[in-house]
Parts: C-alpha cells; sequence; structure tokens
C-alpha cells in the first residue's frame, strides 16, 4: 500500500499454538500479501482493523526492521523478536534502514497455521477445517474482515451442510463451551443437568435462551449480569453463523425390514418430517432446508410421482435434490432400471415441478436419452452429470445455474445456456468437427483435462490438449474475472477482453500466423512456457506481468506502455527479451538467462530486485551479470520520490552502460566484481555509499573525486554523519589510481592501507573534518584544516581530533615545511623528515612529543626556543601534567638559544644536551624536578631574586628535586665519573651519591645548608668544609670501598656508634673526639660475618687504643672511651671494642656472659651502623 509515496507494510501477531511457539510474527509487503485489502481501504469492512491495528515503535524496533542504528541499538537484554517475512509484490528492508517504509502492527486472533488456511481458500480445492478450527474462525470475527471472507463462508456452509457429523460436532464444542462459561455463574449447577441431557441440535437455540433467563434470574450483581451478556452476545455470533447453513434431510426409503413406505402420499412423508422438525424451528435456525431423493427411494416408491398422488403442504422455499447415480449392489441396480424408467415421470411430477421448489438439483450418470424438463419450475436448477451422452446435453432445464459434466464423450457440438452460471467440466472428450460452445461472458468455467475444441464468447476457440485446464471465474472484487488456461492451442487469431483480475497462461501455443490479442481491464498476468505472438498494447491497468517456468525462444510478446510490476520467477529466459515499455517494478527470483541472451529494460525502472538468478540483466544504464556461484547474489535498485536513487548489489558483476551512475541516494555493493571501470557520481544528496570486498575499478565523481582499485579485502564507504552537513569516508585495502579529491565537510576520514599506484599521486582533502583516522597510507597528502601540503606519506600514520585538538603523525613522512594549526593543543610526530623550510610550531601547545624526526623546527619562542635542529635521535617531549604544569624531556640536542621553563615545568628531563657558552637553561622556583644525563650545559635555578647557577658535563648524571623548604633541592648524583672537584650548590639539602667514579684530589664538596647525605658506592673524597646542619650521612654497605670523609669539626664532642646486626642485637660504643678529620671506609664488609670482616681488617688496618673515661654525666649503661688519632675507621672501632668485651670477661667472673655474645657477634654480619653526635640534639649518623 502506498500512500503519497509512503509503502506501508503489515506485522501480523498470531496466537501461539503453545508457551514454546516463538514462530508467531510475520511480515506481508503489502494489504493484498496479508489478505486485509477490503478492510485497510475500506472503512465499512475495517472496524476490527481501526481497533486492533496500530504503528510500529520505529525506536524500540524490537523487531529490527530499521537495521542497528546506535540511536536504535538495543541492549543485549532485549534482543530482536524473531519473526517470518511473507514475500508478495514488495521486497524485504533493505540492507540500510528505509525511513520511506511505515509498518503497521495488528494481533490477530488466530493462531499462524489456521490463518494461512483462511487467506489461501481459493487455492484449496478441498478446503477443510476441523469443528475446533471452525468455531474459532466464527467466533474470532475473521469472517467479517478478511478478503476472502465470502469464499471462507461459502466453504464452511458446504462442508457443514455436507457433512452431518461435521455440524453435530460443532454444536456439540460450542455447547462445551458455553458449559465452561455457564460453570463459572452462580446458579448454573441447579440446571446443569436438565441442560446436558434435553440440549440438542433441533432445540439448542431454546435451551440456550432459557440459561440464560434463569441465570439473569438468580444473579443480581451488575458485574455478574455483564458477564451473562457477554456471553449471550458469544452465542449469538454462533447462532447467527450456523442459521445459514443448509441442512439436509433425507427421505427414509424403507423400514427396518425392507418394506414400501406404503400408500402414503410426498404430503404425509413430509408430515411426518415436520413432527420431527418443526418449520417455524427450521425457519428460524437455518435459512432453509433441502429434501434429499435418492436412487433406493426413487426405485422402491414410483407410485409416488404418478399424476395426482401428490398432496400435502411443504415449506414455501424447498430445495430438492434428486439422485440419478446408480447404485453397486445387483438387487439395487435392479430397482435402478425401474427408477430410469420413470426418469421423466419423477421430472414432470407436481411435486419436482410445483412452485415450492426454488432450488433444483440432479444427480444423473450413465444416462443418453432426452430428459422432459419443460415444465421445471424451479428458480435455480444444478446439473451434475456422469458419463452421459450429448441428448441429455440438448434438453436441460432452461434456468440451469450450474453444470457439472464428468467423464464424458460428446459426439454433437453443445451450445450451453446464457443463464449458466457456472460450468464444471472433468475428463471429456468432444468428438473431433463438435465443440462445445459458452455464449455468456458471466460463465464460470472449470474445464479440467478436456479433450477438444472450446468456444467461448471471452477467450476465443481453442483446442484443449490433455492434461489441459481452463478456469474463468468471478471474483469477490468489483466484479472481475480469473482466466487460467493450461495445455491449449489457438489456431487462429483471437481476442480475449474483458475484465480480469488474473489471466494465467501455461503452455499455450498460438499457431503462427495467428496471434493472441488481450484487451480490456487486465490486472495481473501470468504467461509460463508459451509459444507464438501474444499482442498485450491494448490492456489497461495492468498491475503486474508475471514469468515463470520457462520463456520460450519462439514466444513474441507486444508489451503495453505500462507494466506496474514485472515479475520473473523460476523461470529459464531462452531469447533476448527487451522490454521496451515503461515498467515500475521488477522482481526476478530464481531466473536463469541462458547463454548469449540478454534481459534489458529500456526505459527506467524505479524499483528492481534480482535474487537467486543467472544471467544478464541491463537496467537502468547499468549490466548486471550473475553468474550462480553464491546463494548470496542479488541486486536492487529503486528511486525514491525525490528522483534519487537506492542500489543495493551483492556478488554479482557489474559495469555501466553509461558513462556515470548519478542521482544517488543510498549504494550497497559488497563482494561486486566491476568488469569495466563504473563510475558513480556522489554529491550532497547521497545517503550512504558503501562497497566492500569489491575487485575492478571503480571512479568517483563529485564531492570525491577518485579511481579506486579493489581486492577481497577492499572497502571504500561515504556516509551522512550525524552532523547533517558533514559526511564520514573510510577506505580500506585500496590502490589510487588517480589523484583523488574530497570536496565536502568531514565527520570523519579514516584510511587503512591505502596505497597511490604512483607516489606521486595526491590526496586532497578541501573541507572541514572532526576527525582523521589515517593508518598506512603511502602517496602525497594534502589536508586543508590541518595546513598539509604536498606532504609524501610511506606506510606512514596520521591522527587528528578537532574535538581535542590533538594530531599525531608518525611513521615515514616527507615534508617541505609546514605551519602547525593554531588550534591544535596536542602534538605528537614520528619519523618525519622536513627536507625543506621549517616546521612551525606554536606557543599554545599543551602536549608535544618529537621522536625520530630531522630537520629544523621552530617553537615560536616556547620556552625561549626558536629555531632547533632536530635530528633522528633527538626527543622534545612536553607531557602535561596535574594544574597547569607540564613535564619536558629533551634529548641529543643542542641549544643556541636561551632556554626557561617559563613557571610550565615542574619536571625536567636533559639527556645529551648541549649548550652554547652563551646559552644557560633557566629553572624557575616552579620546576619540581629535573634529571640531567650526558649532558653539557649550565643550569641557572632562580629562586625568587636569588639565582644558583651550575655547570653540567658530559660523564655526569644527577637529578634534581625540589625540597619541602622553599629555595632547597634534594641531588642525586649517579653512574658518573668525575675529574674535577665538584663544588655542590648552596641549594642542595639533601644529596645522593651513587656509584661515583672519583679522585683524592678532586673531592665532591657538600655546602653549608646540606643536611643528609647517601652514598650508594663512592670512589673518592667527601668533604664537609662546614658540617654545622649536616644530620645524616648514609652510605652502602655494599659499595663502600676507598671511601673517605673528610668533617671540619671546630670544637670536641661525644660521638655514640651504634652496630645492628643482620638476624637482630645491637652494640653502642660511645667516642669523645678530641680532634677528628676523616671517617675512613677502607673495608668492605657486607655479606661478611664479623670474623671473616676482622681477618681482612687486622692484615690491612692499623692499630689504634682506646682508652676508658669514666664521666658520670653521660648514661651509666653505656661504655665510654676515648680515642687518639686524626683518622677513624669506623669498623676498627667495633672491633677494638668488641676485643675489650672478651678481655673484661676473662678478667670478671660475673661477666662470662659478655663472652658467649662476643662468640655471637663473630658470627653475625653487619646490617647498620648509626654514628651520632651526643653531645647535641641532632645525630651525625653513617649508616650501612
Amino acid at each position: 500500500m502506498n500512500i503519497s509515496g509512503v509503502l506501508i507494510k503489515f506485522i501480523l501477531i498470531f496466537k501461539k499454538e503453545n508457551e514454546a511457539d516463538q514462530n508467531n510474527v510475520e511480515i506481508y509487503g503489502s494489504e493484498v500479501d496479508a489478505g486485509l485489502s477490503d478492510c485497510v481501504n475500506d472503512l465499512t469492512d475495517g472496524e476490527y482493523c481501526i481497533a486492533n491495528m496500530r504503528m510500529y515503535d520505529d525506536k524500540e524496533d524490537r523487531f529490527r526492521l530499521y537495521g542497528t542504528n546506535e540511536q536504535h541499538a538495543q541492549s543485549p537484554e532485549k534482543k530482536a523478536m524473531p519473526f517470518t517475512y511473507c514475500e508478495g509484490t514488495s521486497t524485504q528492508p533493505a540492507a540500510a534502514p528505509d525511513r520511506s517504509v511505515i509498518y503497521m502492527e495488528m494481533d490477530m486472533p488466530v493462531s499462524k497455521a489456521l490463518y494461512h488456511k483462511i487467506i489461501r481458500v481459493s487455492l484449496q480445492p478441498c478446503f477443510y477445517l476441523s469443528a475446533r478450527e471452525i468455531y474459532v474462525t466464527i467466533m474470532s470475527g475473521l469472517c467479517d474482515f478478511v478478503d476472502s471472507r465470502r469464499l471462507l463462508i461459502d466453504r464452511i456452509t458446504t462442508n457443514l451442510s455436507a457433512d452431518a457429523e461435521l455440524f453435530e460436532s460443532l454444536h456439540n464444542y460450542h455447547q462445551a463451551i458455553m458449559c465452561s462459561q455457564f460453570a463459572k455463574i452462580k446458579g448454573f449447577d441447579a440446571i446443569k443437568a436438565y441442560f446436558n441431557g434435553h440440549c440438542n441440535l433441533a432445540n439448542s437455540t431454546n435451551m440456550m435462551e432459557i440459561i440464560f433467563v434463569h441465570l439473569a434470574g438468580v444473579n443480581d450483581d451488575t458485574s455478574v449480569q455483564r458477564r451473562i451478556e457477554q456471553i449471550r452476545a458469544k452465542n449469538d455470533i454462533f447462532q447467527s453463523f450456523v442459521s445459514g447453513v443448509k441442512i439436509k434431510y433425507c427421505l427414509v426409503t424403507a423400514d427396518s425390514c425392507s418394506h414400501r413406505v406404503g400408500e402414503k402420499s410426498l404430503g404425509g412423508i413430509f408430515s411426518d418430517l415436520f413432527e420431527q422438525f418443526p418449520t417455524t424451528q427450521l425457519h428460524s435456525n437455518h435459512a432453509g432446508c433441502c429434501w434429499v431423493i435418492d436412487s433406493e427411494f426413487l426405485a422402491c416408491n414410483q407410485q409416488l410421482f404418478e399424476p395426482g398422488f401428490y398432496a400435502g403442504s411443504t415449506p414455501s422455499s424447498v430445495s430438492l435434490e434428486i439422485d440419478f447415480r446408480p447404485l453397486t449392489d445387483e438387487r439395487a441396480v435392479m430397482k435402478m432400471k425401474k427408477a430410469r424408467d420413470v426418469i421423466n415421470k419423477v421430472l414432470c411430477c407436481e411435486f419436482v415441478c410445483g412452485n415450492h421448489i426454488t432450488q433444483l438439483t440432479l444427480y444423473i450418470s450413465e444416462l443418453n436419452m432426452e430428459l422432459d424438463t419443460t415444465k421445471i419450475r424451479a428458480e435455480s436448477c444444478i446439473i451434475h452429470l456422469d458419463s452421459c451422452g450429448s441428448k441429455v446435453l440438448s434438453t436441460l432445464p432452461a434456468k440451469i445455474e450450474e453444470l457439472y459434466m464428468k467423464s464424458m464423450f460428446i459426439t454433437d457440438t453443445v451450445t450451453l445456456s446464457e443463464s449458466l452460471v457456472l460450468c464444471v467440466c472433468k475428463n471429456v472428450t468432444l468428438k473431433a468437427d463438435t465443440r462445445i460452445v459458452v455464449p455468456n461472458k458471466t460463465t464460470n468455467l472449470v474445464l479440467c483435462n478436456v479433450d477438444g475444441v472450446v468456444q467461448s464468447a471471452v477467450f476465443g476457440t481453442v483446442t484443449c490438449l490433455p492434461p489441459s485446464e481452463i478456469s474463468y471465474k468471478m471474483t469477490d472484487f468489483n466484479g472481475l474475472f480469473t482466466l487460467q488456461m493450461r495445455n491449449v492451442q489457438y489456431k487462429s487469431a483471437s481476442v480475449l477482453s474483458g475484465c480480469f483480475a488474473c489471466i494465467i497462461l501455461e503452455k499455450v501455443v498460438i499457431a503462427a500466423p495467428h496471434q493472441l490479442e488481450l484487451k480490456g481491464d487486465v490486472w495481473n498476468i501470468s504467461i509460463s512456457t508459451c509459444s507464438g505472438s501474444i499482442d498485450l498494447m491494448d490492456t489497461k491497468c495492468l498491475e503486474s506481468l508475471r514469468f515463470t517456468q520457462k520463456l520460450n525462444s519462439n514466444l513474441k510478446i507486444r508489451f503495453p506502455p505500462t507494466i506496474r510490476v514485472l515479475y520473473l520467477s523460476d523461470v529459464c529466459v531462452q531469447q533476448d527479451l527487451i522490454i521496451n515499455c515503461l515498467v515500475r517494478e521488477l522482481h526476478v527470483n530464481q531466473a536463469k538467462i541462458a547463454t548469449g541472451c540478454t534481459f534489458r529494460l529500456v526505459r527506467e525502472c524505479s524499483n528492481v530486485t534480482i535474487r537467486s538468478s543467472v544471467g544478464v540483466f541491463i537496467l537502468n544504464g547499468m549490466i548486471m551479470e550473475s553468474t550462480g556461484r553464491s546463494q548470496n547474489e542479488s541486486f536492487a535498485y529503486k528511486r525514491t520520490n525525490n528522483g534519487l536513487c537506492n542500489i543495493s548489489a551483492v556478488a554479482v558483476q557489474l559495469e555501466s552502460e553509461k558513462r556515470a551512475i548519478r542521482n544517488i541516494k543510498a549504494v550497497y555493493l559488497k563482494g561486486v566484481v566491476f568488469k569495466k571501470r563504473v563510475i558513480f557520481g556522489i554529491d550532497d544528496r547521497i545517503r550512504s555509499f558503501y562497497i566492500d570486498h569489491f575487485s575492478g575499478i571503480v571512479s568517483l565523481t563529485g564531492i570525491v573525486v577518485s579511481t579506486l582499485t579493489g581486492g577481497e579485502t577492499a572497502s571504500f564507504s561515504v556516509v551522512r554523519s550525524v552532523l547533517e552537513d558533514h559526511m564520514d569516508i573510510t577506505a580500506v585495502n585500496l590502490l589510487v589510481k588517480e589523484p583523488t579529491e574530497i570536496k565536502c565537510n568531514l565527520g570523519s576520514l579514516l584510511l587503512q592501507n591505502v596505497k597511490c599506484h604512483e607516489h606521486e599521486l595526491e590526496l586532497r582533502v578541501y573541507g572541514m573534518c572532526e576527525f582523521i583516522g589515517i593508518s598506512n597510507y603511502t602517496g602525497l597528502l594534502d589536508i586543508a584544516v590541518l595546513n598539509l601540503i604536498g606532504a609524501s606519506f610511506e606506510n606512514a600514520i596520521l591522527d587528528y581530533k578537532k574535538a581535542t585538538n590533538y594530531l599525531n603523525m608518525y611513521g615515514k613522512i616527507g615534508l617541505n615545511g609546514y605551519s602547525l594549526p593554531d588550534n591544535i593543543r596536542y602534538v605528537a610526530l614520528s619519523g618525519i623528515t622536513v627536507t625543506k623550510n621549517t616546521f612551525y610550531l606554536h606557543k599554545m601547545l599543551r602536549e608535544i612529543e618529537i621522536v625520530s624526526c630531522k630537520g629544523h623546527f621552530n617553537f615560536k619562542g616556547l620556552f625561549g626556543i626558536y629555531r632547533l635542529a632536530i635530528e633522528p635521535d633527538s626527543n622534545f617531549i612536553l607531557e602535561e601534567a596535574e594544574g597547569p604544569h607540564a613535564s619536558l624531556k629533551l634529548r641529543n640536542m643542542v641549544l643556541h638559544d636561551p632556554f626557561n621553563t617559563s613557571n610550565r615545568v615542574n619536571a625536567l628531563t636533559l639527556n645529551n644536551l648541549s649548550t652554547d657558552e652563551q646559552s644557560v637553561l633557566q629553572i624557575d622556583s616552579e620546576c619540581h624536578s629535573a634529571y640531567i644525563q650526558q649532558s653539557e650545559c649550565g643550569i641557572a635555578w632562580v629562586n625568587g631574586t636569588e639565582t644558583s647557577k651550575m655547570n653540567c658535563y658530559e660523564n655526569e648524571c644527577c637529578v634534581l628535586q625540589k625540597s619541602n623548604k622553599p629555595g632547597l633541592f634534594l641531588l642525586k648524583m649517579t653512574h658518573t665519573c668525575l675529574s674535577r672537584r665538584l663544588v655542590l650548590l648552596e641549594c642542595f639539602e639533601s644529596v645522593v651519591l651513587e656509584k661515583i667514579q672519583g679522585q683524592s684530589d678532586c673531592p665532591i664538596v657538600i655546602n653549608s645548608a646540606c643536611t643528609s647525605v647517601l652514598i650508594q658506592g663512592l670512589d673518592g673524597v667527601l668533604s664537609f668544609p662546614d658540617s654545622e646542619s649536616l644530620n645524616e650521612i648514609y652510605v652502602d654497605a655494599a659499595s663502600m670501598r676507598n671511601t673517605e670523609i673528610h668533617l671540619t669539626v671546630t670544637t670536641s664532642f661525644f660521638v655514640k656508634i651504634e652496630y645492628e646486626f643482620m638476624g637482630g642485637g645491637s652494640v653502642e660504643v660511645h667516642i669523645w673526639l678530641t680532634r677528628f678529620s676523616c671517617l675512613r671506609f677502607s673495608c668492605e664488609y657486607s655479606n661478611k660475618s664479623l670474623r671473616e670482616a676482622f681477618e681482612t681488617l687486622n692484615c690491612s688496618q692499623p692499630k689504634f687504643q682506646l682508652t676508658a673515661l669514666n664521666d658520670t654525666s653521660q648514661d651509666g649503661t653505656n661504655s665510654h672511651y676515648l680515642v687518639n688519632g686524626s683518622d677513624l675507621d669506623v669498623f676498627a672501632v667495633l672491633n677494638e671494642h668488641l676485643k675489650m668485651i672478651k678481655q673484661n670477661a676473662v678478667l670478671n667472673e660475673h661477666l662470662k656472659n659478655d663472652k658467649t655474645k662476643y662468640q655471637a657477634y663473630l658470627a653475625k654480619s653487619m646490617k647498620q651502623i648509626t654514628i651520632s653526635r651526643s653531645s647535641t640534639g641532632h645525630h651525625l649518623a653513617i649508616r650501612v
């Protein structure tokens, strides 16, 4: 259905067969396919649809009909519901969402299987429903609105009339349903037994009314009364429907002893029947009744049809069936011979010819005699002939409406009555030079397996060849007819004219040089395996033309001016099929165009779908060839209301018949082979252009100009971005043959493994761009938004994000000069070579990474740097830290300009940096740390108005960290070879010396502000000219060798030496220093026991004397000694102290435990030594 160019499709949700049924949803391409065209197009028939139909929620999109866009994407727990797509005249949804399609949703009151039976009733010659299915159909209301409702009602009532058991089962089923409803209402138990015992087919209406009156009388509650009325309404629906069923009552032939009926008149017989079924009841419950007289009754009661024997009265409207067909048993056959003798007597008797007979049905078989039917006055006659001769046909009643012929051989030409409404012939053979003539155009014909000539006012004269079939019927829609012909031959020119809903021609042969001409209003035509010439030029209103099975090479068709829908379905085309008329829609499914033949549409078609087909198709300026190698091969083309087109193709070969394919809205091509170059014109009206896994050459013009060569993994897409005036372009694994230009604003540009055929080919991007992601690109690149001109890329990467002002260029990139855009705040460069001119940066950059680049870079005064020569091993890395600060790393470069951290850098790393003699690295107070290695430069620390200067040399490595005290720093020197006297600045509060290789004549001089020193490997002299502020000295025991610490002491003082051992235990020694200038560490004793260390010490160290000192001012628990000499080895002090402990233990019996301790100490290794100045409140400590 189309409303103002919007296609409407229908979602039907059926009742589930059971709880496990998950396949209860179907989508139909039109209201005709769904069987709902009458109620959709006519409001008088659409009451149910209006109440139950609703618009499909495209935001929730529970069936995923609009694709998987992010804005409609469902959560994992809301998976798409399963459904079945029922293809009709419309196609399935395109790969890209099509908002020109509207879906209507409706809940159906029956199961899917039952609904399929109902809407396909016309296709089922033996239509049959069970009692339950009939009941559900009646009560669901489908008989009020489905398109097949008239035929459905007719089939149901016919089956109920012919099958008494089925009719009774239906009543019993209804009675059981009513009982289950009544059982829920108070008061039914009292009358239930009476209801079950007396309710039957004859009195069901009266019994139901008794129940309703009883229940209404014993229940006063309003809700119960409402429930009773609801049950009554359901019962009325059922009774109203079955009242249209015509019940047949057979006249009884004889009693149980096979006695004749006797001399009772026909009127008496009817009176006996009326006593069982009163006329009033028959008329109130049913539309009419039908009396049946069979052959046995005729044979046994011939006297009843004698003249004057009829007496009595009958209903004013009675149908009568008389069956003259012979019976099978021998006795019955003898009776039948007598019945044939009186057949004309029966047809002339008063009862049969009376006015009370409204419809007369005769069953006659194996008879060839003239019938006396002149006195029959029935308004309608239905004749069934089986194996009868031509004489019977020539003497049929005048008012015959239906004629059924079966297994007959006709020797004379038969002209059927003009009053005939329906003629059915099955297995009928006509003698040569005879024919069946149908003079009336409104006569419905069903000819099955007829052998002979049939002449019709509708389709002309045809010769039927078994197994032939001709069906000509009036439809329920606006008086249109359907015509189907199979295995017939036209031997002369014929004109088929009229108003047809459908014409089906199958294996129809039109002998040359004649043609079959179709005229009039013809809605649908189907042609299968026909030969000859068919002229459709004068047909009107042609909705669809369908070719199936085979399109022979000797079939010539003259097409009408316009065909709305052309179908090629399961057909083999054995000729060049050229359609020169206007075709609005083309649908091809499982068609095969023979080798060497083509299918061509001369004029443009607005809607094309080709699936599972093989051959060459030329349409809409394109040549499409499908090989049938893949099950997924398909092609689709659709022209939208604004003149744009959607194209979809999968696994086919495609080429362009004209220069370019333009006016494109959406293109989806996957696995397509372009045999020749195909040109697509892309302008700003494009919604999506997507080609994937293609091979061949594709050229683009318009907003994108390029020539692309694809492969098995190649893809290219242009999609309208969420920003309405921007495009998203993606290219993967492509070879570019010609210069490429992108002339539109971009939401994103993604290039992956794109290479230019020649390195000089250039990709130019002119418009704005929100995001660029380029990886493994080879060729020249111009990007206006990045000021990039003529950049040479070789397997290089470029990332740009406008939202974050980020730019990254990585790989083998050559620039002739470049000026970084002012909006960039984060830039990362790697592998760039600036061959000419300069790479210009700017001061607004927050992060910079320059690695493995070469050329001249101008920082425009950032950190005081202007022109800077970068080599491949140079690094310039500025990383944003917390707040406004950043870390800066410089490696392998020479600075010619004065450098300052500009209050931005809080962490500075210099590696192999050189400066001019005049250039100084000025570090302000905001810098918290600095790492300087292998650099030869001057550093100036600015602290308010004071500036401390320090020179760094090539073989030195130091780390500076800001202290918690204002203006002071922590210094760490590591892996340094000193060949000079190093005087540390006054701004260093703490010093760490790690793996320092010095000289005895080149000491490291510690400033007076230093409070602590950590030595982790020092080979040399550490001098403290002023040790008044010194608190601690830490020495790494594992690296003590040739280490000297020179202290300048102005006054004597006490020193406490505490030796702590591994595994626990410690020894304290207090020393009064009177003159002291050197602490010496000449022995490496880490990881050694004291015994091993002392042996080394005894061999290499000079002796010195410890003298006991009695001083009550000191702690009485400790021993106090006086040491003489200017050099003191702290390890030798421990050795002497332990010896004194041992000697005192020998001399004094009460100190024998000290001797045990002495032995234990010798087995331990040293953990730490602390030397403290006891006379003051602070410590001077040496820790190991």
